[in-house]
């Protein structure tokens, strides 16, 4: 017993070195949705009022015309207290979610197996690029997927103690509120939850049968916390976002449909066979399973350079072989607590099969424990295959390899990384603001271009805006997808105007050739990012 609390603190030190180390440096810049969600959570602080002039509470903050949940918001504002409106502060939240993900996934497989699976998942987890990547950043889907793992372990606890579906009920709630996956996949598990104890309560005598009330009260909280969110999608606004990201606002298949009814003649048949759902369905089964493709999962990860490396996928590719183990011994028990795993995946890809980029990491990130569990389940079932000899060599084999992996992404990342995704992170707006404040006359109006993208929350984020000053501005000034395109002495413009005696910051493709800049700004790479410069 003692050795496994060994290894448990062995590995909860080692998910908060990795989540820990460099958190303000790499990434190397807060990307434009985590400086929003730090002056939103900074305004909140401050005024009790998002920057737009929202009064609590706030089910969905603006951000860019994105309507993003409000669980993350509120979760930086105890952190800002401390640390002030920081990276740091943005960050923090989502890195002790991941490192608090690591003890729950720990506690889900000792309940549901044993230690040893236990122990195994949460070590896989604590170094798994997916993990790290995700746990390192403002992303809201890391602490959902936190919160929604917390309502699965809960949920399991239950069925000794039956007053814990209050409180799982509790949880899967919380994550709908903080991320948009978790809208659908919360929703599924208590769905399956509700299922197991309608049967498990049918079944057992009559002394023996576990207490209804508790399960009506989670009953009650899930629908009390859901009423909400399904009232505010009504919100024709929000309604226009999701359908923007929605495979249903494709009219490809559409199209599709009516050509080949056209080319049958429009009978009854043709009606049926290509009618516009059956292809909008084949459609969302090939976003599904995109999102299991060996390539993404073990290989590259999605297309997006903030959501992981590329050069690593989201899983090591040893996993490769310990899941397909993992999935065969799903196969041979079919029991539940071994199927938990395999369905809490299948859950988590259905939302990403309803938008229109698959695979995607961020919405299928409440897949990354169930994968850790898997691992786990292959390397105990690998090792009681073999004769008992050949055990332990097998366990070591599997984690020398793990450590070669861990120790080539992890120096990959926190070296190379920063350099090379460095304009993917808008790298250059903290060193630019700064400059800019100190380079300014009073009164001089400054041109800043949007090229890099939403200069303006920068500008908010690292001047410390009064918020109550910009909520002032909000209905004034002009903006583009609720981005200000100015505040005070400042204009963020596509193309510069030609106005003598302004200082503008752009990219050096936009600085006349006749005109020396006063200050350049670097990326990590030696790459000029910014030229501030004054129009003559």
């Amino acid at each position: 017993m003692k050795y496994w609390k060994i290894f448990l603190v062995l590995i909860l030190l080692l998910a908060v070195f990795l989540r820990l180390y460099k958190i303000t440096s790499v990434p190397p810049s807060l990307y434009w949705e985590e400086a929003a969600l730090g002056y939103d959570a900074y305004s909140i602080m401050q005024t009790g009022k998002d920057y737009h002039g929202n009064t609590l509470p706030i089910l969905a903050f603006p951000s860019f015309g994105d309507y993003k949940p409000s669980g993350y918001f509120y979760a930086i504002v105890p952190f800002m207290r401390v640390f002030g409106l920081s990276e740091l502060a943005v960050r923090l939240p989502s890195v002790f979610a991941g490192i608090a993900t690591v003890f729950v996934i720990y506690a889900i497989g000792s309940t549901l197996y044993n230690k040893k699976i236990g122990i195994f998942a949460a070590l896989f987890y604590a170094v798994q690029p997916w993990s790290i990547q995700l746990s390192r950043v403002g992303f809201e889907t890391n602490l959902a997927t936190f919160l929604l793992a917390m309502g699965v372990l809960l949920s399991i606890k239950a069925e000794k103690k039956t007053w814990l579906y209050a409180v799982s009920a509790l949880f899967f709630g919380l994550s709908a509120y903080t991320y948009h996956s978790e809208r659908i996949v919360a929703p599924l598990f208590g769905l399956v939850i509700g299922t197991r104890f309608l049967f498990s309560y049918i079944r057992s005598p009559k002394k023996g049968k576990p207490s209804l009330s508790w399960a009506v009260c989670a009953l009650f909280i899930g629908i009390a916390m859901l009423f909400p969110i399904l009232i505010n999608l009504k919100n024709p606004i929000i309604a226009h976002r999701a359908e923007e990201t929605s495979i249903f606002s494709d009219p490809a298949p559409v199209l599709e449909s009516n050509a080949l009814r056209a080319e049958d003649g429009n009978t009854v048949v043709s009606r049926v066979l290509h009618h516009r759902y059956v292809l909008f369905g084949e459609l969302m089964f090939q976003q599904y399973v995109k999102n299991f493709s060996p390539t993404f999962l073990f290989l590259t990860g999605d297309e997006n350079n903030r959501h992981g490396t590329h050069e690593f996928g989201l899983l090591y590719h040893v996993e490769f072989f310990l899941v397909a183990a993992g999935l065969y011994i799903v196969c041979v028990r079919r029991t539940f607590r071994h199927m938990l795993p395999v369905m809490w995946i299948a859950f988590s890809a259905l939302p990403v099969a309803l938008t229109v980029t698959s695979p995607h990491t961020l919405r299928f990130a409440s897949a990354a424990p169930a994968f850790a569990l898997l691992s786990a389940l292959g390397i105990v079932f690998l090792s009681e295959v073999f004769w008992k000899i050949w055990r332990k060599k097998l366990i070591l084999g599997i984690l020398a390899i793990l450590c070669i992996e861990s120790v080539v992404y992890l120096h990959f990342y926190f070296t190379h990384y920063p350099v090379l995704s460095a304009t993917d992170w808008q790298y250059g707006y903290k060193d630019l603001f700064s400059s800019l404040e100190q380079l300014k006359k009073p009164n001089q109006k400054v041109f800043v271009t949007r090229e890099q993208g939403r200069p303006s929350i920068y500008y908010m984020f690292y001047t410390k805006q009064d918020p109550r000053y910009v909520q002032s501005q909000d209905a004034v000034v002009k903006k583009d997808q609720q981005e200000f395109l100015e505040l005070g002495r400042y204009v963020f413009v596509d193309n510069i105007p030609p106005e003598k005696g302004t200082l503008v910051a752009s990219s050096p493709s936009k600085m006349p050739k006749n005109v020396q800049p006063i200050r350049t700004i670097l990326n990590p790479d030696g790459t000029i990012s910014w030229v501030i410069w004054e129009q003559q």
